[in-house]
């Protein structure tokens, strides 16, 4: 087995990395390893598995903030930011609904007011 490249200090940079809207996987070029090693850490190291969870609620409020500065002053574009939150905190617009074990699936039409 190779000697790990892993330092203690990774976990507070990780968190001031990702607190700036930067995403775990963009940390390895950082610190100059292959983003799998991150996720090896993850599994091996407590304190970093728990730095990552830190670290990306860190970067939701980056991104939430960065929204709602685009709201408050009408600037940038709301697709992007809302493309943005779907795919990297799985954000959505759908609710999944599951009918009881045993019963059919049930069907819910929603149509515009005037629109059917």
């Amino acid at each position: 087995m190779r000697p790990t490249k892993y330092k203690p200090e990774y976990c507070e940079q990780l968190v001031k990395h990702m607190s700036e809207g930067l995403s775990f996987e963009t940390f390895s070029a950082v610190i100059g390893c292959h983003r799998d090693t991150l996720y090896e850490w993850v599994k091996v190291h407590k304190a970093f598995s728990d730095a990552k969870s830190q670290a990306s609620a860190a970067c939701q409020l980056w991104f939430e903030k960065a929204g709602r500065q685009q709201i408050i002053k009408g600037k940038g574009s709301s697709a992007s930011w809302i493309f943005s939150m779907k795919n990297r905190f799985k954000w959505t617009d759908r609710q999944e609904v599951s009918s009881p074990e045993g019963q059919a699936p049930i069907t819910i039409k929603i149509s515009e007011r005037g629109k059917e």
